[in-house]
C-alpha cells in the first residue's frame, strides 16, 4: 500500500483529543468479524459503547479476544489541551500579568494554541549552526527553508484553537515520540543521518490517511512531509517534490477498515482515559505506543 498510517479522532470528557492510526499492514480482520456481529454497515465506536452491546460482544470470547487483540496494534496520539493552557497561565502570572487585565481567556488560547504547534513536528527546521554545516559543504538550500511562524500556520489551518489541536496533533501522530526525538538530532547533528535509503523509509512511513474532519490541514501536513526530508539531509528540490506528492490526504470511513478501526480505537481510548481519570499508562499498556503532548508514555 502507498499509505502507510490511517487515523481517526475522539474527545475525552475533559477535553483531551485523541487520535487512533493504524499502519497498513495491522490485521483488521477483527474490524469485519464485528462490524457482521453487530450488523452494522460501517463500524463505529457509538455502536459499541452502550453497554449491553459490550456485554454481548464479550460474551463471545473469540470475537472479543481477537478485538483486544486488534486494538494492541493502535498507535495514539492526545493532545492535553488543560496543560498546555494552564502553562500559559502561570507563565503570565509569573511575568507579573494580572488575570481581566493583562490578559483574558483568549489570549490563554491563542498563545497554548501555538505552544501546542511549537511542541509538534511542524516546527523542524534546521538551527544555524547545521545550515553553516551544509553551506560549508558547498549547499545553502537550507536558506530557503522560511522561520517557524506557529501563528501564521494556526491562521492558515483556519485561526482556530481547534484547528491547532487537529493539525498538531495529526502531525504528532504521522511520527512517533521517538521518530520525532530523532529527527531533532539529526537537525542539530547532521553526522546522525542515516543512509539514503533509511531516509526515503522514514518518508514513506508519513503517508497518512485520515478520517475527513480538516481539509485546512492537508496542506501544511504535506508540507512537513517535505520538511522531514530536508531534516534528513534530502536535498531541498527533491524534498520539495515530496511535499508535493500528497502523502496526507482524507477519505470516509465508510470505504476503509482501516478507519473504521481507528475510529474504533480512538473512541475506546478516550473511554479508558474517562473511566480511569487519564491513566496513561494504563492506556500505555494495551496499544503499540502512547504519545502525550509529543512526550512517550512508558507502559
Amino acid at each position: 500500500m502507498d499509505w502507510i498510517g490511517y487515523g481517526d479522532s475522539s474527545h475525552t470528557a475533559d477535553g483531551k483529543y485523541v487520535i487512533a492510526s493504524f499502519r497498513a499492514d495491522a490485521n483488521l480482520a477483527w474490524v469485519v468479524d464485528l462490524r457482521s456481529f453487530l450488523n452494522i454497515a460501517e463500524l463505529k465506536y457509538r455502536d459499541y459503547a452502550p453497554l449491553e452491546q459490550k456485554y454481548w460482544v464479550q460474551a463471545n470470547a473469540p470475537l472479543y479476544r481477537n478485538l483486544i487483540r486488534g486494538l494492541s496494534e493502535a498507535e495514539l496520539t492526545i493532545i492535553d489541551q488543560e496543560k498546555y493552557d494552564w502553562k500559559v497561565y502561570f507563565d503570565l502570572i509569573d511575568k507579573g500579568a494580572k488575570p481581566n487585565e493583562d490578559f483574558d481567556l483568549r489570549t490563554v488560547r491563542e498563545r497554548a494554541a501555538d505552544m501546542m504547534l511549537r511542541d509538534s513536528p511542524l516546527s523542524l527546521r534546521p538551527t544555524e549552526g547545521f545550515s553553516m554545516d551544509r553551506m560549508r559543504e558547498g549547499s545553502a538550500v537550507l536558506e530557503e527553508l522560511t522561520d517557524f511562524d506557529p501563528t501564521d500556520i494556526r491562521r492558515r489551518s483556519g485561526g482556530k484553537h481547534r484547528d491547532a489541536v487537529v493539525l498538531s496533533a495529526r502531525a504528532h501522530s504521522m511520527l512517533s515520540p521517538s521518530e520525532f526525538m530523532e529527527l531533532r538530532l539529526m537537525v542539530e547533528q547532521p553526522y546522525l543521518r542515516g543512509s539514503i535509503a533509511e531516509n526515503m523509509e522514514r518518508i514513506a512511513k508519513l503517508g497518512h490517511v485520515f478520517d475527513v474532519e480538516h481539509p485546512k490541514s492537508l496542506p501544511i501536513l504535506n508540507e512537513l512531509v517535505g520538511q522531514v526530508a530536508e531534516a534528513s539531509g534530502i536535498p531541498h528540490h527533491a524534498a520539495r517534490l515530496l511535499s508535493l506528492r500528497n502523502r496526507v490526504r482524507e477519505e470516509p470511513s465508510n470505504v476503509s477498515d482501516h478507519i473504521q478501526a481507528a475510529d474504533f480505537a480512538a473512541g475506546w481510548a478516550a473511554e479508558l482515559l474517562n473511566s480511569t481519570d487519564g491513566d496513561y499508562r494504563a492506556l500505555a499498556g494495551k496499544v503499540r505506543w502512547v504519545g502525550v503532548n509529543g512526550v512517550a508514555i512508558p507502559g
